[in-house]
């Protein structure tokens, strides 16, 4: 069922940057997103990495995915093969942004939340060896989720 996605690129008339979308094989209906780019090529390359991303079953709109799923699904599938250090700098990272932020949902930790947990960390009295630890642990985490911070 999967294999019936094909991400396709169009431009409107209304619209500066390039569009991608699919027609959802389970709802029939369409489904679209911007390309952020009116590159012709680029778009190209966007539409094709979505799609594999939509086929594998990796591709999950971020505003839906809870920070509950993000973490289960990151562990299992990344941080099982890795090293025990860097899972439990993830688990150190993962916990503390728990604890000072409680993230509900993925889409809600942009920079400006990233950048109040730092602040709330150093007034704790956090070294900041250990807080960069921590940026760098969540840093690589989001960027395997796809979603830049």
């Amino acid at each position: 069922m999967s294999d019936q996605i094909k991400v396709h690129v169009v431009k409107y008339k209304s619209r500066p940057n390039l569009v991608l979308r699919y027609v959802d094989p389970v709802t029939g209906k369409q489904v679209a997103k911007s390309a952020k780019t009116s590159r012709r090529r680029d778009a190209e390359r966007a539409a094709a990495k979505w799609e594999a991303e939509l086929r594998e079953g990796r591709y999950q709109r971020q505003s839906r995915m809870t920070w509950a799923e993000f973490r289960e699904r990151y562990q299992e599938e990344k941080m099982a093969t890795l090293s025990g250090k860097t899972l439990a700098a993830w688990e150190a990272a993962a916990n503390h942004l728990e604890r000072v932020i409680s993230p509900k949902l993925l889409a809600t930790v942009d920079s400006n939340v990233l950048s109040q947990f730092q602040a709330k960390l150093l007034a704790g009295g956090m070294k900041q060896t250990t807080l960069a630890s921590h940026l760098r642990s969540l840093r690589a985490a989001f960027s395997w989720a796809g979603v830049g911070r």
